[in-house]
């Protein structure tokens, strides 16, 4: 005879349950001696559930930035190389997956041009309050 709950004759299997032929009483011993038969060292790690973060940047917002930069005629290489950032990172801006950080959107305004109210939105997306601060 088998000494593993699991496989063991005793132990209710999908035919049983199909056939009517085991008890309620007999799956919620088989289920407990299943649950028992687990190693005592396992860990089961959850993830935490956590909020979802909110979106910092709309794609309406990372619209208004692409547009600002065609206007310029640059393409995103050629303004990421001038603000000093990732070509991943700029075009993750303006798909409005992300939002820049004080220091990129500074960078941004100057190599724009932008001024006064457009200047002043394009620091709100860095004035966030859920942004990450950006490592020197």
């Amino acid at each position: 005879m088998s000494t593993d709950p699991v496989t063991s004759p005793d132990t209710p299997g999908i035919g049983d349950r199909i056939s009517g032929k085991a008890t309620p009483a007999a799956l919620a011993a088989a289920a407990q001696r299943r649950r028992d038969a687990l190693p005592t060292s396992t860990v089961l790690v959850l993830p935490q559930a956590t909020a979802q973060p909110r979106r910092l940047v709309t794609p309406e917002a990372g619209h208004q930035l692409r547009t600002w930069r065609w206007r310029h005629g640059l393409t995103v290489a050629l303004l990421a190389d001038r603000i000093g950032c990732a070509r991943s990172t700029l075009a993750r801006i303006e798909a409005g997956k992300r939002a820049p950080g004080p220091t990129t959107a500074e960078a941004i305004i100057r190599a724009l041009a932008l001024t006064g109210a457009e200047a002043a939105w394009v620091r709100s997306l860095a004035d966030h309050p859920d942004h990450p601060q950006e490592t020197p």
